[in-house]
């Protein structure tokens, strides 16, 4: 019977973002540890379910580690933290004794306060490795938004990410292809080597739809690659671009059955490849005055999506700017949802004068003071609420979220949804939820720029993606990168790439 210790670490860092994740954040989001990993597995969005379909081609007997996954575009990790969550984790390690594999779901973007804690998966990796017995084999599942650096490369036997966006709905897929490479090896059968090669490529989320070019197109150079004798497997890694750290953005990992040459070459081929595709990669935001013209100018019957993608706090977005709704305000537009403005104090306030109540108060701008100022505004408290919804869309359907406490205040014709937890609003229940229906409304405003116009598509006439300010922002020129590698697209003119 194989031993066989399984368990994730998801986090995707902004590093533009203030905010910082300590111990106490981590063990909240939620931090599952030993059974529980398996237990709740199919709850997270981690490639756990798929190690675990190992069970079905061979006897295991599974050592849970640990499952972390703090939200999403969260900003760093603080050094206190992640020391701590290397010990749980290498602890559980050094405890388990005999070991054949170890499998790990990482998001890989995750980044500690620390210059020489940038590559913070590579760090926990190299623990992990440092950790196992000897001959024992590490596979590792990643993001499709990993940041993947030769440190990782090097700690693991096997490394594969996700190959669909938005969402990834291949982890399980995935997670049980990493489980097969590496049962393999420990019988011999296969002796996995990668390759990794780096195309200098920041690339916008709104153009990675892996169903669509060109990012479709480049999954077809993977798959021809993936063809070619002695490659075991293939995988293109879009990268997080919010991560100011030298090995941000692009990447291809080629496994080989024992040709670490071949694997280099495959990985180079598909990297000048990908590079060679950069221009489509360029997808058109729409200026905050254009858009707030579009929502003045729009007559039914389906309402107009605007997504503030610079405030998805998704990516990291504070998830409460103000300069989006301040300016449809002041344009006299109506009839228009608006969600989310995460401020809990204005929450207090609407509940502290209860439904029907006036109140005048300074609302979000808090968070982001570098992009955003409160917003004086005068309102009608419309509808309270416990936060809680249920995913109606057709991402997540039936899953449960939570806003926290929750009210919507009716201000010169808008609604908007304030909340005491910041989100992107991608499903329509965040709306219907509180009593708003988006449909009969001539504008709604989301934060989700990639998840919201799939969730609405059957609701809305057209999807406007603007280009405001914030953390979150696909204009990587407006972001004040300081360690990422350079030149790069598209922060870079005539970068070249062999």
């Amino acid at each position: 019977m194989l031993r066989v210790a399984i368990g994730s670490v998801v986090h995707e860092a902004n590093t533009f973002s203030s905010r910082r994740i300590d111990w106490p954040d981590l063990q909240a989001s939620p931090f599952l540890r030993g059974d529980e990993v398996i237990a709740r597995a199919a709850s997270l969005e981690t490639a756990v379910p798929g190690f675990l379909g190992l069970s079905d081609r061979a006897a295991v007997e599974w050592v849970p580690l640990v499952s972390s996954a703090p939200p999403a575009g969260a900003g760093r990790l603080t050094v206190a933290a992640l020391e701590r969550l290397g010990d749980e984790l290498t602890g559980r390690l050094a405890a388990a004794g005999h070991l054949d594999a170890c499998l790990l779901s990482l998001g890989g973007g995750m980044v500690a306060d620390r210059e020489d804690l940038e590559d913070a998966d590579g760090h926990l990796l190299a623990a992990v490795r440092d950790t196992l017995p000897a001959g024992c084999r590490l596979g590792v599942a990643l993001d499709m938004h990993a940041n993947v650096t030769e440190r990782m490369v090097a700690a693991a036997d096997v490394m594969l990410a996700y190959q669909t966006f938005p969402p990834h709905w291949d982890k399980r897929e995935v997670g049980g292809r990493v489980a097969d490479l590496v049962l393999r090896a420990v019988r011999g059968e296969v002796e996995p080597v990668m390759g990794l090669a780096r195309p200098p490529m920041l690339l916008q989320p709104e153009a990675q739809d892996t169903l669509r070019p060109p990012m479709s197109d480049a999954l077809e150079l993977a798959r021809q690659a993936g063809r070619e004798p002695g490659v075991l497997a293939v995988s293109m890694v879009a990268g997080f671009a919010w991560c100011d750290v030298p090995e941000a953005g692009t990447s291809v990992i080629v496994v080989a059955d024992r040709d670490r040459a071949l694997a280099g070459q495959v990985a180079a081929g598909l990297a000048r490849g990908w590079f060679g595709l950069r221009d489509g990669f360029r997808f058109p935001l729409t200026p905050v005055g254009e858009a707030v013209e579009r929502a003045a100018a729009h007559a039914g019957p389906r309402p107009l999506l605007i997504c503030d993608a610079a405030d998805n706090p998704g990516a990291g977005g504070a998830g409460d700017s103000t300069v989006l709704l301040g300016r449809l305000l002041e344009r006299g537009v109506k009839g228009a949802a608006y969600a989310t403005v995460c401020d809990a104090e204005a929450v207090a306030a609407c509940i502290a004068g209860g439904v029907g109540s006036q109140v005048d108060l300074e609302l979000g701008g808090r968070v982001d003071p570098a992009h955003s100022r409160p917003l004086r505004v005068t309102g009608r408290v419309r509808t309270l609420s416990d936060g809680r919804y249920r995913n109606s869309g057709p991402l997540w359907t039936g899953v449960w979220g939570n806003l926290g406490r929750t009210a919507v205040l009716a201000v010169d014709g808008v609604e908007v949804v304030v909340t005491e937890r910041p989100s992107g609003a991608f499903d329509p229940a965040v709306l219907t939820s509180v009593g708003i229906d988006p449909a009969s409304k001539a504008v709604v405003v989301v934060k989700s720029q990639i998840f919201g116009p799939r969730a609405y598509a059957d609701i809305v006439a057209d999807v406007v993606v603007v280009d405001g300010d914030g953390w979150a922002t696909s204009n990587f020129t407006k972001l004040p990168y300081r360690r990422v590698r350079r030149p790069i697209f598209p922060l870079d003119a005539d970068v070249t790439f062999a």
